[in-house]
């Protein structure tokens, strides 16, 4: 076959030729949670975008480095890893598509292209579930069915899109959800892996090669959807007022809606010798005062916060001088301030 043959048949049939890409982080290069995660139901895993369900078993998603060998087979230097015990029955893997970075498919054919391997629930197969939500599914279908075996292999499935109603899916949590794989078959009595990387969701009948790019633009794409505001931070200044000092953190990226805030550490309660690298502490100038042990440091709330900052409230454990920049916050190498806008 001649050269400009071979490039042909690896062409698109459909769309544009560049970011054609629906999913992100396909490559499974970016987990800002952590390189391991345990039962989730259903939340994203350690690999940034891809969501595990569990039911009535355990499961671990971890993010994984290909050997030398694999790596020269796959193309690919990171793979996800899905471990679920015996127990759990149609768990799988996960993905959900904004709805208006999907709606131009509606009526064409989508192909989902991925290199696995690992081991087959049950003995029985993979099946990829796919449907539009807006509140509750729409238009379920589900596709054909994959044998994943125990090397590594480039799998390709293509499927007709559910149709919608646009109408029905304009509101910014709308998406649609793909079943990357899901067991087609009981699996209440078996453990099973799964192996995954090169994950591609594209518009057309054909799949083509994957879309590489460097890791800068994966993560800034993840981070529209979970960003991490990590340590050590050292003297975020704050506006101090009656018993709360406050302060906004930009986020790295403009996130798809006002996230929700956790943390990662421990409020220093004590003095300057509680303060380490896993803790959130307060200063008064140049006297460490701590955090206040029944509130802390804390989320300010969504009508402070936007897509693009959100305010932190710390509560100082002794008095400070209040009505102007007085206080700063202080949080260790091992701490975090986890801003979550996912589907």
């Amino acid at each position: 076959m001649s050269n400009a043959r071979k490039l042909a048949d690896n062409l698109p049939t459909d769309g544009q030729l560049g970011n054609r890409n629906l999913i992100i982080n396909g490559a499974m290069e970016v987990a800002q949670r952590g390189t391991s995660q345990s039962n989730a139901n259903p939340a994203i895993g350690s690999v940034d975008r891809m969501r595990f369900a569990l039911s009535g078993g355990t499961g671990t998603m971890s993010q994984q480095t290909m050997s030398a060998s694999d790596r020269s087979t796959t193309g690919f230097d990171k793979y996800l890893r899905l471990d679920l015990s015996a127990g759990n029955n149609n768990a799988g893997l996960y993905y959900n598509v904004e709805a208006a970075d999907i709606l131009h498919a509606q009526g064409k054919k989508l192909t989902l292209s991925f290199w696995a391997k690992g081991t087959n629930p049950g003995g029985g197969s993979f099946v990829v579930p796919h449907y539009w939500y807006d509140g509750s599914n729409q238009n379920d279908g589900t596709s054909g069915s994959l044998t994943i075996t125990s090397s590594w292999v480039k799998y390709a499935i293509t499927f007709d899109t559910a149709t919608a109603s646009s109408a029905s899916l304009t509101s910014a949590s709308s998406r649609y959800d793909v079943a990357i794989l899901q067991p087609n078959a009981d699996t209440s009595t078996n453990a099973w892996q799964l192996n995954i990387t090169g994950l591609m969701l594209e518009v057309g009948s054909q799949a083509s090669p994957f879309e590489y790019e460097n890791i800068s633009t994966t993560l800034a794409k993840c981070q529209r959807y979970y960003a991490k505001i990590e340590g050590p931070i050292h003297g975020y200044a704050c506006w101090s007022y009656s018993n709360v000092a406050s302060t906004h953190f930009s986020l790295p990226e403009k996130m798809r809606a006002t996230p929700s805030v956790t943390f990662t550490g421990t409020n220093n309660t004590g003095n300057n010798s509680s303060v380490g690298d896993s803790t959130f502490s307060m200063y008064n100038h140049s006297t460490w005062i701590g955090t206040s042990g029944a509130n802390g440091v804390q989320y300010g709330g969504t009508n402070a916060s936007s897509t693009q900052s959100i305010r932190i409230n710390c509560y100082p454990h002794n008095s400070f001088t209040s009505n102007g920049i007085s206080a700063g916050l202080y949080f260790g190498q091992n701490c975090s301030i986890n801003a979550d806008s996912e589907l």
